[in-house]
Formats: C-alpha cells, structure tokens, sequence
C-alpha cells in the first residue's frame, strides 16, 4: 500500500509516518516549512520526501505523478488559530485551495487514490451547554477564520464526492496533543515552559491564558490510529466522522496536572497575549458514528499523554 501524506513534516504527520511505516506501507510525505525534517528524526531515511506549496497545482500534479499513492492523508494547512485573524488569505490559499488542488490534480492524474480530509470541530463554533456533546448533525457555526476555511475546504471535497465520484472520508478531530507538537497549542506550551524552568533556562513563572475554557482532549496517536481507520474501514462516499475523547478537560486542570509532575516551585501569571480574539468555553464531541464504524476507541489515559509531552521538552531542552 503507497500512502502518502501532506504536511508530513508536522506533529500529527511524524506520529501518523510512525503508525504506517508499522504497518508496511510505503509511505510519501510532502513538506513546506521544514526541510530538515526535525520531527520524524530516524524515520526520514524511510519515506519518500517532496519538497510542496499546496498553493502551487503545478507541484501537486508532478508529487501525485511521482509517488502515484493508493491512498492520501490530506494533512497539510495552518492550523494555529491566530494566524487566520492575522493573514486570513494566506489560511484560505492553502486550507482551501491547497485542498481544491489536491482534488483537480487526482482528477487530471486519473489516479483513485483514496483520501482523508482532515478538518477540525473548531467548525462547529461556540456552542450552548445543553447542546453539548456535538454530533455531525449539529450545524456548524466557525468563530474564526480557520474554521471557515476548513469547513469551506470540507463542504468542497463533498462537492468531489458527489460531481467527479471520488473517494473520500472526511473527518472533524477534536483538539489532540502529545510528543512533538508546538508551543504554540496550549498543553506544548504548558510542558515547554515547565521543562524551561527545571533545566533554569527561564524564571520560574509560567505565562497562561484563559485557563476557564474546557476542550476535548485526545492523545495524537490514537488520532492518527482513527485516520487509518477511516480510510481502512469507511466508504470513501464523503460522509464525515467526529473524533475526539468524548469529554472536556478545564484548561487550569491541564496545567494543575502538568505542574503535579514537576518538583519545581513554578508561580503561574496571566498573559494577556496568549488570549485568543475569540474563545469557545466549552465544546466536546460524540464519537458514536464513527466507533460504530470502525470500532476506534482511544487507548491512551490524557494523564500519560501529558507526561509524554513533558517528557519531550525535558529531552529537547537538554538538546537529547
């Protein structure tokens, strides 16, 4: 089996190369901001790499013509939240038109590669308490300008779906974090600047956000186990799945559980520049569908994500 991921330079990319390469397949991956490669480390010398702009359909055409996959992990977008508010074109060239691309190429190449589009459940907005958890017949209502993106990117693959007879799953993650994800997302962060002020790298405050919002909370590697579920074992028909931990975790818990596995005597301070121009209080998903589709599950405890998360700032602080 030839998979291919966009975006495979990232932190659900290097997780999800990991699973397939398990698996046997023979994996492809494209990359944008990262030529090195940082975060598949050793697992770079076994994947085929193509240096890619999804803006640029030229590209796309000649990666497709390439690696000639069986099957597509449509990964590649920017997905930190303040950069939408910040370029909201740049976000839309490569969320949306990345993705319309992506399909025109596999139309123009004739290849039947099967395809996951990853959108997000920052779709569904700011959401009522009572009306919680979400279902994917709840109807979406983006608070930010990536989530529109992602939901005009998903309302497109459908459209390939159902005029061009593509194959497609798509499928709305709830947040996820674990080893190797950015600072810029709130558990990395929290675990970043834990390690920073154990190794006396930086003062022993740590600078916070709204710590009273609840988010869903799923470990990475169950998530990219659900992508390869839904390719393995849902209908490419473009129906669209839920993923997530089912329940929501207080931002301050996070960071109250974080802080019980470090000795150190951290002093925590709000940040007014770490708060988002707009903020969901609540919002956790019901994962039914696609467990009746495919029996995922999450196996991870969130308790054993966090401390694999520490674990890796403390090694990169150190350079191991």
């Amino acid at each position: 089996m030839k998979s291919l991921i966009t975006g495979i330079d990232g932190f659900v990319g290097s997780h999800l190369t990991s699973l397939l390469l398990g698996r046997g397949d023979e994996v492809g991956g494209t990359f944008h901001y990262d030529p090195d490669l940082k975060l598949l480390g050793d697992l770079a010398g076994r994947v085929k790499t193509y240096n890619l702009d999804v803006r640029d359909r030229e590209q796309v055409a000649s990666v497709l013509e390439q690696f000639r996959p069986d099957r597509i992990f449509h990964l590649a977008a920017i997905a930190f939240v303040p950069v939408s508010f910040e370029n909201p074109h740049l976000v839309f060239e490569v969320n949306l038109f990345g993705t319309i691309n992506l399909c025109d190429c596999l139309l123009e190449t004739g290849l039947k590669a099967k395809t996951l589009f990853v959108s997000t459940a920052e779709v569904y907005g700011s959401v009522n308490p009572e009306d919680l958890p979400l279902t994917e017949e709840d109807r979406p209502a983006p608070t930010n300008p990536y989530a529109v993106s992602k939901l005009a990117a998903e309302m497109m693959s459908a459209q390939y779906v159902r005029h061009h007879g593509m194959e497609i799953v798509r499928v709305r993650p709830f947040n996820h974090t674990g080893p190797g994800q950015s600072p810029k997302f709130v558990c990395s962060d929290f675990a970043k600047q834990i390690a920073e002020i154990e190794a006396g790298a930086r003062e022993p405050v740590m600078r916070v956000g709204n710590l009273e919002s609840r988010r869903d909370l799923s470990d990475v590697r169950d998530i990219v186990r659900a992508y390869v579920m839904a390719l393995d074992k849902c209908e490419g028909n473009g129906e669209v799945y839920n993923l997530g931990s089912e329940r929501s975790y207080l931002i301050r818990d996070v960071l109250d559980m974080l802080l019980n596995m470090s000795d150190a005597k951290i002093k925590v301070e709000r940040d007014p520049e770490k708060m988002r121009p707009s903020d969901t209080p609540d919002i956790y998903g019901d994962c039914a569908k696609f467990r009746a589709a495919t029996g995922w599950r999450p196996e991870r405890t969130f308790r054993e994500t966090l401390a694999d998360t520490l674990d890796y700032w403390r090694r990169s602080v150190k350079g191991d």
